[in-house]
């Protein structure tokens, strides 16, 4: 089993969301996201985020508006797959 975890960042001085979607290890728990979340929206309101609001920009990005400012959402999914074709037998 996979865990996917959803980002939703918000935008200062625009109503524009990007969601970012990556796997994650098994061993990521909601408090393990809850408390990065918590820290990472501190660091963006008091301006210690080291760039990235200026990294991660909206599409309305006009220089001064459009700016990553907050993480509005984070979603912590199980995976559950199964490869059922082609299925991969040995020295194939």
């Amino acid at each position: 089993m996979a865990k996917s975890l959803s980002l939703t960042f918000g935008y200062a001085g625009s109503d524009f969301t990007r969601i970012y979607t990556e796997t994650v290890a098994d061993s990521i728990t909601a408090a393990n996201v809850k408390t990065a979340v918590d820290a990472i929206n501190a660091s963006l309101s008091a301006g210690t985020a080291d760039g990235l609001p200026d990294f991660f920009v909206a599409d309305d990005f006009d220089g001064t508006n459009g700016k990553f400012n907050r993480i509005l959402d984070a979603t912590l999914e199980n995976i559950n797959s199964t490869v059922i074709y082609p299925a991969v037998q040995e020295g194939d």
